[in-house]
């Protein structure tokens, strides 16, 4: 059983750790972007000692802060190795705290791995399979939804739109703000509107500012994620000066310098002391191994092994670091009810981080199923043990991570024993779930009144799934990403018809690849086909449905004139997604366009009320081009 422990006093208030808790190296701060630091040096403790370390609410009545480095690598910390790193508020988080040495985010994709780490729940336990046409349910609990009922203030600060509000992940929260408003200093990359760490961390601050001092001894539980180490790495400023070639790094570091401003909000409020600090992430990023250059398609540990750090110099004075265990995100619910002395309500898959009773044969489970929904290639499932991974894939793959951590061998050929037995623990993971197949029929995460709608608007899905839809090996597939997206990359140079060849090219090998078919639709956008982009759309929406999609095609009937074409798809798009703003866009262009402007105005206010991160833009935009006009 294990056995409850009071906190140590404080050590030295932690702002004046920044720099010296990886021993040794020259200063680093915050405004040294350059710095450089030697590895961390650590305790491990036996399983016993890690129990009592993290006994049964000796956090409790803390304060606690989860932040979410989007998108960045394990390896990636000058406390986890990296001697080239320059991440000073980090390493110092590190030196008060424990850190997990093997830690894994249960897939690739952002929402997903989120609604794990806040529901102590598999990814197909929760539901949500996918960025942007999945939502996480209200049956859901959250651990937002856990504190804020044990009487804990509660507030999330967010970096990019794929965790918008819509998708589930505010439950729970008193304050939940999403505010990527596309003006101003927020980035637009690919489908992910997003701000800066500067902008989320001022809006953090800002809250605790405000709200610290009403809070008195009462808890608070606040979320920060940021989103900046995603692709495209673009970091501001010096970063970008000092990181030259090497951009990634470079958004690493400005997040850890923005990252030194909340620790120092917390700190001057008074409470570092009875704050439980989070540091971790939702999914590496390939950089390049194995041929990916981002992330979503595969199951390799560059994409799937996250930092994992709990800080807290009153709990945590020493440094301390676990690798006798494998762990992941999902284990975080549990273990952070525990900490804080709270009950975890109902089953969940997740593990207490400090459990003292070592389980050598565990394996967490890991998918994705980006390239079946965005590409028609295989799904991939796998099973991660703290030695040894196996992947369900066309060409099963199985490693020794022990002695190939590249995942560079793939042994399954000779079949050893570990390999079938984690095969057949995973089949047995897998039967009574539905097949991705089935998910994919009704990928749009859609509740049964909105089915009916769908229904009474003579929209069904396609049909299932046939021929070589879903038998592509997505490892194999990688030289198609790449020239997907060099097609890209020439069109945004203007170079449309060398794009469109390649394009084509992809296309006759791999015609159920909607991702492939947006893109097509895109640069015969910007080329001025827009019959050729109609036609692309359409089957990008036969292969996968969006919301979205049905909206591009609206606009492109508007064009013509056509607007039988325009009023059905706006339907369907609000079928799918009735806080598509997009369909009210349309409809003012439509209204404008006929000069019947009050109802123009009315759309655009709509788009603007129902989706005012996405469109609110554009559509203030619009309205000040009709005040104007005197309309």
């Amino acid at each position: 059983m294990r056995r409850p422990r009071p906190p140590r006093p404080g050590l030295t208030p932690l702002l004046l750790l920044l720099g010296t808790a990886c021993g040794g190296g020259e200063e680093a701060t915050p405004e040294s972007p350059g710095a450089r630091s030697a590895a961390l040096s650590a305790t491990e403790l036996s399983p016993a000692a890690l129990e009592e370390l993290g006994a049964t609410g000796r956090a409790r009545g803390f304060d606690l802060i989860v932040v979410t480095l989007d998108t960045v690598r394990a390896d990636r910390f000058g406390c986890t190795g990296d001697t080239d790193a320059a991440t000073p508020t980090i390493d110092a988080l590190a030196g008060t705290g424990v850190r997990f040495e093997h830690a894994f985010a249960p897939a690739p994709i952002t929402l997903p791995s989120h609604a794990t780490l806040f529901t102590g729940l598999d990814v197909p336990n929760h539901g949500v399979r996918n960025n942007g046409t999945f939502a996480l349910g209200s049956a859901r609990t959250t651990l937002a939804e856990v504190l804020r009922g044990e009487g804990y203030r509660t507030a999330a600060f967010i970096g990019a739109y794929v965790l918008d509000e819509r998708y589930g992940l505010a439950q729970g929260f008193e304050h939940y703000d999403d505010e990527v408003d596309p003006t101003g200093t927020t980035r637009d990359s690919g489908h992910f509107n997003e701000r800066n760490a500067t902008r989320v961390t001022s809006a953090a601050v800002a809250w605790l500012e405000r709200e610290l001092p009403k809070a008195g001894d009462t808890p608070v539980f606040t979320w920060v994620h940021y989103f900046d180490a995603h692709h495209p790495y673009e970091p501001p400023g010096r970063f970008g000066r000092d990181f030259r070639g090497r951009l990634y790094d470079g958004e690493i570091a400005y997040v850890d310098s923005e990252l030194a401003r909340l620790v120092a909000a917390v700190e001057a409020a008074g409470r570092a002391d009875r704050t439980l600090f989070v540091i971790t992430s939702d999914h590496g990023e390939g950089l390049g191994e194995h041929a990916e250059d981002t992330h979503s398609r595969l199951l390799y540990d560059t994409t799937l092994r996250v930092p994992l750090i709990l800080s807290s110099r009153s709990l945590f004075p020493e440094p301390v670091l676990v690798r006798d265990r494998v762990v992941g995100l999902v284990d975080l619910f549990p273990s952070l009810l525990d900490l804080l002395g709270l009950e975890v309500p109902g089953a969940i898959d997740g593990r207490a981080l400090f459990d003292g009773e070592l389980d050598d044969d565990r394996a967490l489970y890991v998918e994705t199923l980006v390239p079946l929904f965005n590409h028609g290639w295989a799904p991939l499932h796998g099973l991660h043990r703290l030695g040894d991974k196996f992947i369900s894939a066309p060409r099963p793959e199985f490693y020794d991570v022990v002695a190939d951590p590249g995942e560079l061998t793939n042994l399954y050929p000779d079949s050893p024993p570990g390999a079938e037995e984690l095969e057949g623990r995973l089949h047995l993971f897998l039967r009574g779930q539905p097949s991705p197949f089935e998910l994919r029929s009704t990928e749009q995460g859609l509740d049964p009144e909105q089915a009916k709608r769908l229904a009474a608007l003579g929209y069904v899905r396609s049909a299932p799934v046939t021929g070589p839809v879903g038998t592509l090996d997505p490892k194999d597939m990688m030289p198609s990403l790449q020239l997907l997206m060099q097609a890209r990359s020439l069109s945004d140079a203007g170079r449309h018809a060398e794009a469109q060849t390649k394009l084509g090219n992809l296309l006759e090998q791999n015609p159920g690849d909607a991702f492939a078919w947006e893109t097509a639709s895109l640069i015969h956008v910007r080329a001025g086909r827009h019959r050729e982009a109609e036609e692309a759309l359409r089957r990008m929406l036969e292969i996968q449905p969006t919301a979205e999609g049905h909206v591009r095609l609206a606009q492109l009937a508007l064009q013509r004139q056509d607007l039988r074409t325009m009023q059905e798809n706006l339907r369907l798009a609000e079928a799918l997604d009735p806080k598509e703003g997009g369909v009210h866009m349309v409809a003012g262009d439509a209204y404008a366009s006929t000069s019947r402007f009050r109802e123009a105005r009315e759309a655009f206010e709509r788009a603007l009320a129902v989706d005012p991160i996405k469109w609110g833009g554009m559509a203030r935009a619009k309205l000040d081009q009709l005040r104007a006009l005197g309309h």
